[in-house]
Order: structure tokens, then C-alpha cells, then sequence
């Protein structure tokens, strides 16, 4: 079992590069905190705000999500969970993935 965050979800998602590798985590089991639904639609959100995404796809991309995903602050949540649980961290984002492993947590960063 891991801990898989917000950055991970919305690549994954989002059909990011490396999206793949995310999916092959999700296989197996994973938690996550519960405002991790939150995080990925408001990263979808500023996607389409910075024109990332066409309000087209954006609406697509959270109808999709939303009805097909049970998972969800602040990064070092994500961290706390995985240190409490004695779990590796599953991040896409770099700085996360640095303080995760300069405390202990093995961290699975997917680029």
C-alpha cells in the first residue's frame, strides 16, 4: 500500500506524460487524504484559468473525474499520512518529494 497525492492524481487524470506509470500505482492499493478530490479539480480548474486546457476539456476532464473517482491540502499532509503509516508517498511533485525524503518517507517521485 502507498500514499498517492494530489499532483499524481491530476497527471494521471489529465493524460499527463508519465500518466501511465500513475495508473500502474493506482493498481495496487492506495490512500490518500480526502481533499485530494478537491486538490486534482482545482488543478484542473487553473489549467483552464492559464489556458492549459480548453473550458471545453476542462469540464470534460472534472465530469470524468468526479464520476469516476472515490479519492484528496497541503502537501505535508500527504507526507504526515505516508510517515504515520510507515507507507511510501507517491508524488509528481518535486519539492514534496524532496522534503518527503529529507524526513524518511520513501517517496516514489514520477516525473
Amino acid at each position: 500500500m502507498r500514499v498517492i497525492d494530489s499532483s499524481s492524481l491530476a497527471k494521471f487524470t489529465l493524460k499527463e506524460p508519465s500518466w501511465e506509470v500513475v495508473r500502474n500505482v493506482l493498481s495496487e492499493r492506495c490512500i490518500s487524504i480526502e481533499l485530494s478530490i478537491k486538490e486534482v479539480a482545482n488543478t484542473i480548474w487553473k489549467r483552464a484559468l492559464t489556458q492549459e486546457l480548453t473550458p471545453e476539456r476542462a469540464r470534460q476532464t472534472l465530469a470524468r473525474f468526479l464520476s469516476e473517482r472515490p479519492f484528496e491540502i497541503y502537501d505535508s499532509l500527504y507526507v504526515e499520512l505516508a510517515r504515520r503509516k510507515s507507507l511510501a508517498l507517491v508524488t509528481s511533485d518535486k519539492v514534496q518529494a524532496r522534503v518527503a525524503k529529507e524526513t524518511g518517507v520513501e517517496t516514489l517521485f514520477i516525473e
